[in-house]
């Protein structure tokens, strides 16, 4: 559905660059650490309780074979459990020896998850999702993880109306808010075919207004009632 322009890869390359330039200044102790938490939270780095998770970005469900194959290099080479130390994990979560690695975890909203990247080579894998324009922005926090749609939107049979350009509009307003005055995990109608898809485009074009709403009424003078 949306093709990246110059602009946009140019943007997620030096998303990238911005990072590895606030890891290494972490690293070296010039930058602290409550300074450094809500710039890898704004780039989907979160500190969990065995290690960093990692929640890439995938607008509206769309991937493509190259993206697909850059994110299975990140789980191959990077998603390690081995390089973390759980000896001293929260008593009762004895489920640490079975919790999967080298994998990735396809989310309700439609992102993608890897729970075992160590954070020093957090900069490797954004030049790596960079590469084919994906990212971690805007997947965690008080914002909008991610505009959902159909599974089958764009290629049902019987499909009333193509929810995907009300996605990649309200997608393009949400990239730009962190965090958003709308709560994280507002999400649009279960997939189906006819119903759902004819009424995620018009719950999603309603969104729209409201989201546009929600915007001007927290951009007001702050003598407005």
């Amino acid at each position: 559905m949306y093709q990246y322009s110059d602009f946009d890869r140019q943007f997620v390359q030096l998303r990238a660059d911005q990072y590895r330039d606030q890891l290494t200044r972490w690293q070296a102790g010039t930058l602290k650490e409550d300074e450094f938490k809500p710039l890898r939270l704004q780039n989907g780095w979160y500190v969990q309780r065995f290690a960093p998770m990692l929640r890439v970005a995938v607008p509206y469900g769309e991937i493509n074979s190259a993206q697909l194959k850059v994110l299975a290099k990140i789980a191959r080479d990077f998603d390690h459990k081995e390089e973390h130390d759980v000896s001293k994990a929260n008593a009762g979560l004895s489920e640490v020896p079975t919790l999967p690695d080298r994998c990735g975890h396809f989310t309700t909203r439609q992102n993608v998850q890897y729970n075992w990247i160590p954070l020093a080579r957090s900069a490797d894998v954004m030049d790596l999702l960079a590469s084919v324009g994906m990212h971690g922005i805007q997947t965690s926090g008080n914002c909008i993880r991610n505009i959902t749609t159909d599974a089958l939107a764009g290629i049902a049979v019987d499909e009333v109306a193509d929810p995907r350009p009300f996605a990649e509009i309200m997608r393009q307003w949400a990239s730009s808010r962190w965090p958003s005055p709308v709560h994280a995990k507002t999400a649009p109608p279960p997939p189906g075919t006819m119903w759902a898809c004819a009424c995620c485009a018009t719950w999603t074009a309603s969104w729209a207004s409201r989201c546009a709403w929600v915007a001007a009424w927290a951009a007001r003078p702050s003598s407005a009632a």
